[in-house]
């Protein structure tokens, strides 16, 4: 991928990267395989994950990370 992503603090493990993150209303920034049980059980819900939280944590927990997460993620969008 060609763009620019800008660098964030992951809340949990304190790494540094443009990694894709997910982002929550408390200001906290989270991988999306270093998500607490309960922020990740949020995302797991369809109901408070949206249709595509599940596969985004799935895909994080299955060792995709960076920019084939991004791309992961981009995909899923793919025709909204």
């Amino acid at each position: 991928m060609a763009e620019n992503y800008a660098a964030s603090r992951c809340d949990q493990c304190g790494q540094v990267d443009n990694h894709p993150k997910s982002h929550w209303s408390t200001g906290e920034t989270f991988h999306h395989d270093c998500l607490s049980y309960d922020k990740k059980a949020l995302l797991l819900d369809p109901e408070t994950g949206g249709p595509h939280g599940a596969a985004v944590v799935e895909a994080a927990e299955s060792g995709i990370h960076g920019d084939e997460l991004r791309a992961h993620i981009f995909s899923l969008h793919e025709g909204e």
